[in-house]
């Protein structure tokens, strides 16, 4: 009896803790929208080092900032149509400022293409080899390499004295050089590397496997030779180096049901240290939007000129957001009236935090 209690204690922890098998390759189906909160303060996040049955209690992340994130089908999108046929789905990022066109395959999930929101002008940036986002099926352990390639493709005649300095670094007899390529080469190493169970603010502890992402930057040129016997592509050599950041290491914790990582944290480079945390605001589930996840505390809404929280709300004004998720005014707890008569007409978030620190928000239309 006493060796059936030892072995009972013995296993008791292999059992309060269950290994997470990563089986979903697929984003949320078009359509679906993912609150998402950012917290400016990095110092509640911390890296643990890699192994097995970890606890992570990161309830104390503010949700400093909460955008949306909502992916659509590429049908039909112009941008994808003439530049990534491919393409079954648009993946935002950086609220709105840059996109990626993924393909969905059975095992994996590819970026073939990105596109730069620059002044109302879409840029695409064009890869020549996908540049991989998600991995499927993955455990612990798991460990993958890969490398992506952006390309921009140029005549050697758009650059005046190019076709001499090309020709001293591809000494090449009797070739002509007529275009070369600017290569943004991304070479990245993925590892499984622990797992455990991970908490987040007003999110019940959810099992989860976290993974270790490290992206290392290069670059390249190469030049497209033509000679009598036919034509190739001619890596240059020898290029003055270009300082650029090396490594970017992102840590992403994932379950089995979401798509999308319920916690990513990005250690920058040169400085390394963790630059952004990103979680999963309020119950992470498919198909919810903030409006739903919204209190209607504050009123008249829509409005005009202000909005005000009666007394007894149990709720302190935070900041209002616009439609994009960026803070433009903050308030202390006691102010009760905010005046919108100089915002233009549209969709804000009015955010709020009790006294146990919860966040809730709102939405506020302004109409003049």
């Amino acid at each position: 009896m006493k060796k059936t209690l030892i072995l009972l204690l013995t296993l008791f922890p292999l059992m309060a803790y269950s290994q997470v098998v990563i089986t979903n390759a697929t984003f949320p189906t078009p359509g679906d929208t993912y609150p998402i909160a950012q917290d400016a303060d990095t110092q509640p996040f911390t890296v643990t080092p890699a192994g097995m049955n970890q606890v992570w209690d990161y309830t104390s992340l503010n949700a400093d900032l909460v955008r949306q994130d909502t992916f659509v089908t590429a049908m039909g999108d112009p941008v994808a149509v003439a530049n990534f046929p491919s393409a079954d789905i648009i993946v935002p990022y950086v609220q709105g400022t840059l996109t990626f066109y993924a393909d969905i395959q059975s095992s994996r999930v590819e970026a073939v293409g990105s596109s730069l929101n620059l002044l109302g002008f879409n840029l695409p940036l064009a890869l020549e080899k996908p540049y991989v986002l998600r991995h499927a099926p993955i455990s612990y352990g798991y460990s993958d390499v890969d490398t992506a390639y952006y390309g921009l493709k140029l005549a050697v005649s758009d650059i005046p004295g190019l076709d001499t300095i090309l020709q001293d670094l591809v000494p090449i007899p009797f070739a002509t050089l007529d275009s070369f390529k600017v290569r943004l080469i991304i070479r990245s190493n993925v590892v499984a590397d622990a797992y455990g169970k991970l908490t987040l603010p007003n999110m019940l502890t959810t099992d989860v496997l976290r993974t270790q992402r490290t992206d290392a930057l290069d670059y390249g040129v190469q030049v497209h030779v033509v000679t009598l016997f036919g034509d190739f592509w001619f890596d240059v050599p020898a290029l003055p180096e270009i300082p650029i950041p090396t490594e970017t290491i992102t840590y992403e914790y994932r379950d089995n049901t979401h798509g999308d990582p319920l916690l990513s944290a990005t250690v920058l480079p040169v400085v390394n240290t963790v630059g952004t945390v990103s979680f999963h605001y309020q119950a992470p589930a498919v198909g919810i939007n903030l409006e739903s996840l919204s209190v209607a505390i504050a009123s008249p809404n829509p409005t005009a000129n202000y909005i005000s929280l009666p007394d007894g709300s149990g709720f302190g004004i935070r900041q209002i957001n616009n439609a994009a998720g960026q803070m433009l005014a903050i308030f202390p707890s006691q102010t009760q009236q905010i005046s919108v008569a100089d915002y233009p007409n549209g969709i804000y978030w009015l955010q709020l935090e009790n006294a146990q620190g919860k966040v809730q928000t709102q939405k506020i239309i302004v109409q003049h």
